[in-house]
């Protein structure tokens, strides 16, 4: 490897840039730091991130054992328990990346440990406006807290240890922000939130 090569976690940063930065405006997620955000907005995002979480850990089974990952599934379902909201009968993913080899995997994952660490403003903002906490429905976006910043040190340096092909695990990245985003927008048009 030259040293002109960029390492991988900076291959990943480049390649999912865009489609990160459109996650953040996106009118799902959007406004999760507005102080306009409303109980049912906040559930249909929490609804729709229960459906990305379950096919992540699902490809992420044969790879458990790579790193550790934040299994996000049961804080959501805990935190929409704690709403006690309808059920939202929200569409499934269809566009879900294949995972199939380990640098794959971890593509995925710098997905879910990265949106682990944005949480945390999100949290804050959740909790001055719905005035939750992570016992009454906060406690996916408060993910592991004080911890969440060590984790994802602790991610890259794994990414850096095993990760064979930047460009597979940048690509596999990619096609999981761009799942995540596809799907939002077919919740998005297909699901008015309940008032």
């Amino acid at each position: 490897m030259s040293h002109h090569d960029q390492k991988p976690i900076e291959k990943l940063r480049t390649l999912t840039h865009d489609v990160h930065e459109r996650l953040h405006v996106h009118p799902l997620t959007e406004p999760l730091i507005s102080e306009n955000l409303t109980r049912a907005q906040y559930t249909l995002i929490l609804s729709a991130f229960k459906e990305f979480h379950k096919n992540v850990e699902i490809q992420a089974q044969p790879y458990n054992e790579v790193y550790p990952f934040t299994k996000n599934m049961a804080a959501i379902t805990n935190d929409l328990t704690a709403l006690n909201t309808e059920n939202y009968h929200l569409p499934e993913i269809t566009a879900f990346p294949k995972i199939t080899t380990q640098d794959m995997f971890l593509g995925m994952i710098y997905v879910v440990e990265g949106s682990n660490l944005g949480g945390q403003l999100i949290a804050k903002n959740v909790n001055k406006v719905l005035g939750l906490t992570p016992q009454t429905g906060l406690s996916f976006f408060t993910a592991a807290g004080k911890k969440t910043a060590q984790n994802w040190k602790n991610f890259q340096r794994i990414l850096e240890e095993n990760c064979e092909d930047a460009d597979i695990c940048a690509s596999a990245a990619l096609q999981t922000f761009e799942a995540l985003e596809k799907y939002l927008w077919n919740v998005n048009n297909q699901c008015n939130a309940p008032t």
